[in-house]
């Protein structure tokens, strides 16, 4: 296989899930401070209700979108299938990368 080539690979992952990872957060966070703004208007006395029910939505929502996105079932393999499907450019050709030089044809390792 290429190391050069695996390596980008494996970057190009972490970093597109963790840009996933973070607007997940930054979601989840939104939600909780809504709600408990929420609450807050509805004159809600208690703190501790508050915030119990604001990190609890803030949690489920988390735990929802992550389960929603999937993010724990990509692998190199569905990583490169979206990227020949989302960048025609790539011509079909990044699922090369996974595979070892010397088992590619001629015309496939150019």
């Amino acid at each position: 296989m290429n190391e050069q080539a695996l390596y980008k690979l494996s970057k190009l992952q972490r970093k597109y899930l963790s840009y996933r990872y973070s607007e997940i957060l930054l979601q989840s966070a939104g939600v909780s401070l809504l709600v408990y703004s929420i609450l807050d208007w509805f004159l809600v006395e208690s703190l501790f209700i508050k915030t119990f029910v604001c990190v609890l939505s803030g949690l489920s929502l988390f735990v929802v979108l992550l389960l929603y996105n999937r993010l724990h079932t990509l692998n190199k393999q569905s990583f490169t299938q979206y990227l020949n499907e989302k960048f025609p450019s790539l011509k079909e050709s990044a699922d090369l990368m996974l595979l070892d030089e010397g088992e590619l044809p001629g015309l496939q390792q150019l």
